[in-house]
């Protein structure tokens, strides 16, 4: 019996569909007229806003049809595209120099076991709550320490002791270089330069002059891993390399921060659909392509243990959380799911590893039976709202978010800090503008659904993602933070929804 191999991506296209029309509906119906934690601080509403896009952009569906039959030179795009990365580079700069701060929360515990580490060579367990090792609750951030501490030492080597302002510069470096990388996957995607410059123009509009890079913290050195994994997967002709590449990157990228492995998670299973489709037949070079990967990711976890060893760190489970606690936060009606200190409290107060797993087993599945349907809905509904109404991402909604500052009282620091500190005069200008963008985003996705449902492998890894990560904040801890590190593919498809709908007639389809 031969299977369509449309049947897949139907599904995965019909699914996406529907998140994406719920998510639209929720952001345009409700937004902030509910209740909820973490509201945006845009000064329009989200109807008013994307009535005003869709006006501005039927106008420049009339308008563009010069645009369209300018056959710029590649090499002229490309030339834009380094200014606009150089010109981004520079502002980001100008910012760090002006507000840089030292924020907390989970980055001073980092920072301060970074600059020890740096020092003694052996990583400090930083008390968390006055008395729990951190990193054996947070294992996660290990390998973030130790890379923050070689990035400490070699600002020592060059006399540049501010270990913070170091890790943030590279942080904002990498997080330029995913741009770079997105804009050459929509290159490799579709083979149109005007869409690579596209692609950019909107990275630099969400994320770019987003203050994140100010944060060093696993986002914005994740997001980097997650784009270069992509475009190492898009590549016209992969050599085993790239397959290395992506089993490597993905895991390393876990290390840091584990929703990384949801792409890998996604290629693996389109990979393994399209395997079904040959009837099972393995050949050569298939085996080497999933050896290739393997062999990525057995090399970083082979390296991880031993810097392990090296920074003398030895994981305690019995202060472990496990996804269970994180599923149980998840449900936190109080908290509509987002972080919560009495929870962790209580986690930690289990000193048995198993005990733990059972704690949160039953209080995850009291919590989630103790809702009716429609509480469950609203429930919902309300983590989606904290997780996708909000173009600035959770800008300042960590705890002690601004500590000390580093700057003196110039213009520019009057400037910036009034546009980027949630409590100043002029933040509702970035905070709106932020939602803008980011409803532009979100709406031409759903339009790119909508209008293209011819099959790409590329197009379904990059949908599952979107799935995935959507999934991830909806059943554990809501934070809209969390989708920082997939943006780019959130850019992908908004960009071909931009093309494809202006162009009317003359699609441009992701390659195969």
């Amino acid at each position: 019996m031969k299977v369509d191999k449309n049947i897949f991506y139907k599904l995965i296209r019909f699914i996406s569909i529907f998140m994406f029309f719920y998510i639209i509906f929720l952001l345009l119906l409700i937004d902030t007229n509910v209740n909820y934690i973490h509201m945006n601080n845009s000064k329009f509403s989200n109807c008013i806003v994307v009535l005003f896009l869709i006006i501005a952009i039927l106008i420049l569906r009339k308008v563009s049809v010069k645009f369209r039959k300018c056959n710029m030179k590649a090499e002229y795009i490309d030339i834009i595209i380094k200014i606009l990365f150089f010109g981004l580079l520079f502002f980001q700069f100008i910012v760090i120099e002006s507000i840089l701060f030292k924020t907390r929360w989970d980055v001073e515990q980092i920072m301060n076991a970074a600059n020890d580490l740096s020092k003694t060579g052996v990583l400090s367990n930083n008390n968390y709550y006055s008395q729990y090792p951190y990193f054996d609750i947070y294992p996660n951030n290990v390998l973030l320490t130790f890379i923050f501490s070689l990035i400490i030492r070699l600002g020592n080597m060059f006399n540049f002791h501010n270990g913070y302002k170091m890790c943030v510069c590279v942080g904002t470096l990498l997080v330029d270089l995913s741009g770079i990388f997105l804009s050459k996957t929509v290159y490799n995607l579709t083979e149109n330069n005007k869409l690579k410059l596209l692609s950019f123009i909107l990275f630099v509009l969400l994320i770019g002059i987003s203050p994140w890079f100010l944060i060093p913290y696993s986002d914005t050195y994740s997001i980097f891993l997650t784009t270069l994994v992509l475009y190492n997967y898009t590549k016209k002709e992969k050599k085993y390399l790239n397959y290395f590449a992506i089993g490597l990157i993905s895991c390393f990228g876990y290390l840091i921060k584990p929703t990384c492995l949801i792409v890998l998670i996604a290629i693996f299973i389109v990979e393994f659909y399209l395997l079904l489709l040959r009837n099972n037949k393995f050949n050569s070079k298939s085996i080497m392509k999933i050896l290739a990967c393997l062999l990525g990711v057995t090399v970083i976890f082979f390296y991880n243990s031993i810097i392990c060893k090296y920074i003398k760190y030895e994981q305690n489970y019995k202060y472990t959380f496990t996804p269970y606690h994180y599923l149980m936060m998840g449900t936190n009606c109080e908290t509509l799911g987002t972080y919560s200190s009495e929870d962790v409290l209580n986690s930690i107060n289990i000193m048995d590893y198993n005990k733990r797993i059972e704690y949160n087993k039953k209080v995850f599945m009291e919590r989630f039976n103790s809702m009716t349907l429609v509480e469950k809905i609203k429930f919902y509904s309300k983590k989606i709202l904290i997780n996708y109404n909000d173009g600035t991402f959770a800008w300042g909604r960590e705890g002690g978010f601004y500590g000390r500052r580093y700057n003196s009282d110039t213009h520019l620091t009057k400037f910036f800090s009034s546009l980027y500190y949630n409590n100043h005069k002029n933040y509702f200008v970035f905070s709106s503008f932020a939602q803008i963008v980011w409803l532009l985003v979100l709406l031409f996705i759903f339009i790119e659904l909508l209008i293209d449902s011819e099959y790409s492998k590329y197009k379904t890894v990059i949908i599952l993602c979107l799935i995935g990560i959507t999934l991830f904040t909806l059943l554990f801890e809501a934070r809209a933070r969390y989708l920082y590190l997939y943006l780019p593919y959130y850019i992908v498809i908004a960009t071909m929804g931009i093309h494809n709908f202006i162009n009317n007639g003359n699609k441009i389809k992701f390659k195969n």
